[in-house]
């Protein structure tokens, strides 16, 4: 569907609600020169989608009805180097959990111009199929053997960082993001992001979201203000 910049319908992810600025940034790009908009994400070759599927769950008023992940996990993202970004199923997860692992299941994810990158693969570190997103909000529904401190139904986050070697002087300081064996990015090495209906991580980088707080203003705050 062609985007509308007066359209109260968000793209992309399930509960993507896009800032203030950043909306005014996409409306007058696509008012003004179509062809510039940000990412290419809009009436250049990449469709702008509504996506119907995640809205049962994006627009449930507090916690959502909390169900396993499916064999086939729903996500946005480019199937290849170049293409649109689109809708599309995959199983990435269909083994078992592992045991230090969580299940999440989405309800919001921020965009970030870095996600824009990877699409396009500016960097040529994208794998693809490509799902991006590292501003990630949902429910724990499901936890590994070993996890502690997080059960099924907490709120939880994820930024752009899912793992580090945990052992080295930097790690055990707590500064896992200059991890001296370097540490492995959500959407990095072929990781699959926040815009999907469910994700699989380790635990133990998962932010729980204050209940003070809620999931839209906390997505974008998993990039810049936790990494």
């Amino acid at each position: 569907l062609p985007w509308r910049p007066d359209s109260r319908s968000y793209i992309f992810v399930p509960g993507a609600f896009f800032d203030k600025m950043l909306q005014s940034r996409v409306a007058q790009s696509v008012a003004q020169k179509p062809q510039a908009c940000p990412c290419k994400l809009h009436n250049n070759g990449r469709r702008a989608v509504k996506v119907t599927a995640f809205q049962n769950v994006a627009n449930t008023p507090g916690k959502p009805q909390l169900i396993k992940m499916p064999d086939k996990v729903s996500a946005m993202g480019s199937l290849k180097k170049g293409a649109p970004v689109e809708l599309w199923q995959h199983d990435a997860y269909k083994g078992p959990l592992g045991p230090e692992d969580i299940d999440i299941q989405v309800t919001h994810n921020g965009l970030c111009h870095t996600d824009c990158h990877m699409i396009d693969d500016d960097w040529g570190v994208s794998a693809f199929p490509f799902v991006p997103g590292h501003e990630v909000v949902g429910y724990v529904a499901a936890v590994g053997a070993n996890v502690k401190g997080l059960k099924v139904g907490d709120r939880v986050g994820y930024a752009w960082m899912i793992d580090s070697c945990g052992t080295c002087a930097n790690c055990v300081a707590g500064n896992e993001s200059i991890c001296l064996k370097g540490y492995t990015g959500l959407i990095t090495a072929g990781g699959k992001g926040g815009w999907q209906s469910f994700m699989r991580a380790p635990a133990r980088f998962a932010f729980r979201i204050p209940d003070a707080l809620p999931s839209t203003p906390a997505a974008p705050l998993l990039c810049a203000g936790v990494t």
